[in-house]
């Protein structure tokens, strides 16, 4: 009876809330799910997100203006008018945006006058009614501080674990403020920990309708989607959140898990029609010669041309491995054309289905296990430790099956004393669901290191650098690598040689080091280097003498960008050894300049090599003279061994426009930065170079007079360097005498100075002014035009007070 009372109060609850939020939002719920949906094609097809937003109904509607009798004066309808119809043309409204926007002022001002009147006609009305609503106002406001007070109270005992009560506080919230979205996503969280995924689906459900973009509830709501077997819906949630927030790892990870999933299952599907197909069986069964190789090498190329649709093929080269002896020394070669078949099937270009079939029959013929035992014991080399981590990475049921039976706890312990183990990692790393237990293990510096040391064996050093490049590829991952490599640095008694950071770096002192061997170790290095503890291991000396060694050689581009990819993140912190050893060597400047500047030979490439080795060269190049304080002669000794190289770099920069698609903001940003730089130690400039200079102001300015105050802020260095080139160029006189400083430069300072949010943009701005306001009377005249003077005033004012 107890049970019964609960339920119907339950469900009493739940219909009450849905018909006062419906009310409380003028929609139904299928109003709700329409509008997700056309929220998500909007997303999908690249529309902003604030575009997407006002096309959806409760989120803004679209400006209409009407004259006092309700008559709609926009928009109008549009109809083909006579012009010669002289009776309309008192009729005429005009709909350009200035116009609308004075008659909607004008209508703005006849309403606070009648407001005004009707206050003053009616005084003990109007007093009682704003008393009445600072009251409600004050209520509001107590019920929703109480009902906070309850929600922290709630997420401190569910902190404690103790679940029933943080679910009774937070329905005590609720009853207060309803429509928190807050507290119906902890309620849903601790519903997700209870296991009552139906209750955990329909407060996400709820927090849903109030706001369709929250991620958090979208992420709970596919959870409990996936607990009670509902994957479409989950997979739809992660998507959506996906669009929403792209840069979430966890929500793509789950969506490619998931997504993996539903493919998995509708490739089950089809083997099990398949298995059900009389004829299909009798071939598979009766056909002697379906274990003949060359039956199965004729049967595989037509695979590999069309992967979809064969089936039985695929089987039959499952069952050749599943069917192998466990204790074989070598495989048959029906076995070795299963291998790499298979392999070829699996590569991260075949299509989806194609993989998930495989994977399932892998797993139904016994495959993955015969696979891990050849593993273990070296049979087959490295197409079967390929296999092996193709086969069960990234199918949800093969991978339980594996951590099941220990084996990549095994092959980790074994690793070091099987040094063939290493092809199975290379391809297990490339996985991010494994990424974090691989670079945990303890003994993965001990194996990774034997296998650098190698040094006879490049083909052994580079895979050992790839899977340090994948792993620390990614944030987590990466930081528990580098916590395992300074463990093991500390407790080594030969520290120096046995430190991955240096053995990677000598790839580059190695002048018998393949291109390949640079390379993955260029990669590994660029990765570890964005780990600050990392960064502490080296001084970039010995990239540096790989970076002039290929001044010399003339080393292939891909191999030097990676070089520069490496020094640029080991350079990020101002002060930083590398920036110093940098500072130290000319050579090395004078090729980052010739880089930059499309002179070196490796600069003239391919587009998408050269583009990011250019604007690494820049970003070096910038990084050294930002510390020009502890180097005071640095910048002069550049420009005595490359004159006019401030006019060089400026000249690449956009011609009076924003940089477009295909161009390297970083490249723009980098370069201003450089030019700033070098404009206060020799201010001087040619014309060309100076419009490309104040081409870049002007758009800050144009940026800020439109109101993207977020681009402004996202760009403040950018903006904050533009701006520190006009002030140098403001002393000198020839530059203030421009036209193009009167018509460009000094009216996107005056932008910048108002709108800005960035405080040495807007110091840089006014300093500027000022230098301008000096030069000249016609300066001074813009100036004051623009009321540039007024809002300095008024800045040093807000400053003092």
């Amino acid at each position: 009876e107890e049970t019964r009372k609960a339920a119907e109060k339950a469900e009493k609850e739940r219909t009450e809330w849905w018909e006062r939020a419906e009310l409380l939002t003028g929609r139904s719920r299928s109003d709700a799910n329409a509008a997700r949906q056309e929220r998500a094609a909007a997303l999908a097809s690249g529309r902003s997100r604030q575009g997407a937003n006002q096309s959806l109904p409760g989120n803004g509607e679209s400006v209409v203006i009407t004259d006092d009798d309700g008559a709609v004066l926009f928009p109008k309808p549009k109809t083909k008018a006579d012009a010669l119809d002289y009776s309309v043309w008192d009729k005429w409204v005009p709909d350009d945006p200035v116009s609308l926007e004075e008659m909607q002022r004008a209508k703005d001002k006849i309403e606070e006058d009648r407001n005004a009147e009707f206050e003053r006609a009616n005084p003990d009305f109007c007093r009682q009614f704003k008393d009445d609503q600072e009251k409600r106002e004050q209520q509001r406001e107590e019920k929703e501080r109480k009902a906070e007070r309850l929600r922290e109270k709630g997420n401190q005992l569910f902190r404690r674990k103790n679940l029933d009560a943080a679910l009774t506080v937070y329905f005590e919230s609720l009853k207060l403020v309803p429509w928190s979205c807050a507290t119906l996503g902890n309620i849903a969280q601790v519903y997700l920990k209870s296991e009552n995924y139906a209750k955990a689906r329909e407060f996400c459900d709820r927090a849903l309708f109030l706001d369709s973009d929250n991620v958090k509830a979208l992420w709970r709501r596919s959870r409990a989607c996936t607990a009670m077997g509902d994957l479409v819906n989950a997979a739809e949630d992660l998507g959506f959140a996906s669009l929403i927030d792209p840069a979430n790892q966890d929500v793509e990870r789950e969506l490619r898990a998931i997504r993996a999933e539903l493919t998995e299952a509708a490739a089950e599907s089809r083997i099990a029609e398949h298995r059900g197909n009389s004829s299909l069986t009798a071939e598979l069964r009766g056909n002697a010669s379906n274990q003949d190789p060359e039956h199965l090498a004729a049967a595989l190329e037509q695979v590999l041309r069309d992967p979809a649709g064969h089936i039985s093929v695929n089987q039959r080269m499952c069952e050749a491995i599943g069917k192998g002896h466990a204790n074989a020394k070598a495989l048959r070669v029906d076995q070795a054309l299963a291998v790499d078949g298979l392999n070829a099937l699996l590569s991260p270009e075949s299509e989806n289905e194609s993989r998930a079939q495989i994977r399932v029959l892998m797993r139904s013929t016994g495959a993955l296990e015969t696979l891990a035992i050849w593993a273990s014991n070296g049979c087959g080399g490295s197409p079967v430790q390929t296999l092996l981590a193709r086969g069960f990475a990234q199918s949800k049921r093969n991978t339980t099956m594996v951590r099941e039976a220990r084996l990549i706890e095994t092959a980790l312990e074994e690793w070091p004393a099987k040094p063939y183990l290493l092809d199975f990692f290379v391809e297990l790393s490339t996985f991010q669901e494994f990424q974090s237990e691989i670079a945990a293990a303890p003994q993965l510096v001990t194996a990774l290191g034997a296998a650098l040391q190698a040094c006879g064996n490049v083909e052994r050093c580079s895979r050992a650098a790839r899977i340090v490049s994948e792993l620390a590829a990614r944030p987590d991952s990466r930081a528990i690598l580098s916590e395992n490599i300074r463990r093991a640095s500390s407790s080594s008694p030969n520290s120096q040689k046995d430190e991955m950071v240096f053995l990677l770096e000598q790839a580059w002192a190695d002048q018998a080091s393949s291109a390949t061997w640079q390379s993955e170790a260029g990669a590994a290095l660029a990765n570890l280097f964005q780990d600050p503890h990392m960064r502490c291991m080296s001084d970039g000396s010995t990239l540096i003498e790989g970076l002039l060694l290929g001044a010399h050689e003339q080393s292939s581009a891909q191999s030097l960008a990676l070089n520069l990819a490496a020094l640029v993140n080991l350079s990020i912190d101002a002060g930083s050894r590398s920036r110093a050893e940098l500072a130290k060597r000319p050579q090395a400047l004078d090729r980052l300049f010739a880089c930059v500047v499309g002179k070196d030979p490796a600069s003239k490439g391919q587009a998408d090599i050269c583009q990011p080795l250019r604007s690494r060269a820049a970003a070096l190049l910038s990084r050294v003279f930002a510390d020009r304080s502890r180097f005071p002669d640095l910048v002069a000794e550049f420009l005595s061994r490359n004159p006019g190289a401030a006019d060089q770099l400026a000249l690449l920069l956009p011609a009076d426009t924003a940089p477009q698609a295909g161009q390297d903001l970083g490249l723009v940003e980098h370069l201003v930065r450089t030019i700033a730089a070098i404009l206060q130690t020799n201010n001087h400039l040619s014309r060309p170079a100076v419009a490309r200079v104040f081409g870049q102001l002007k758009d800050m300015g144009r940026q800020a007079a439109c109101g993207s105050r977020d681009v402004i802020k996202g760009s403040h260095q950018l903006a904050g360097n533009i701006s520190q080139c006009a002030v140098s160029l403001a002393a000198v006189p020839e530059t203030a005498s421009l036209q193009i400083t009167r018509t460009d430069a000094i009216p996107a300072l005056v932008k910048l100075l108002q709108y800005c949010e960035d405080g040495p943009t807007r110091k840089n701005a006014a300093i500027a002014i000022a230098k301008l306001a000096r030069s000249g009377d016609e300066n001074l005249r813009v100036i004051r035009s623009l009321r540039g003077m007024e809002m300095i005033v008024e800045l040093g004012n807000r400053l003092i007070s």
